[in-house]
């Protein structure tokens, strides 16, 4: 409801929106998609964890004075990236 008395945005503002969709949103999807299609579905499951724990050390990177991920960000990626080792050295036995 509140915005609807916001000011409708400006052309330059919309494309910048629709580059926002296009490079970050449907470009990493179509990627992901195909690469989904070399993959296991157990596979697919534990790359996708890596998704939160990439976002805060990404949102780190770029502003480390405002970004500091919690101690709980590095413990469940700690859990994530041991799984995903786990797995990888369960599945070359086979």
């Amino acid at each position: 409801p509140v915005v609807v008395f916001l000011p409708l945005p400006t052309f330059s503002q919309l494309t910048t929106l629709m580059l926002f969709g296009v490079v970050q949103m449907a470009i990493p999807y179509l990627m992901a998609a195909r690469g989904l299609k070399s993959v296991t579905a157990g596979e697919a499951g534990l790359i996708t964890l890596i998704e939160p724990l990439a976002s805060p050390l990404w949102a780190y990177i770029v502003s480390p004075a405002t970004e500091t991920p919690a101690w709980t960000t590095f413990v469940g990626g700690g859990f994530i990236v041991a799984a995903l080792v786990a797995h990888s050295l369960c599945s070359r036995g086979r």
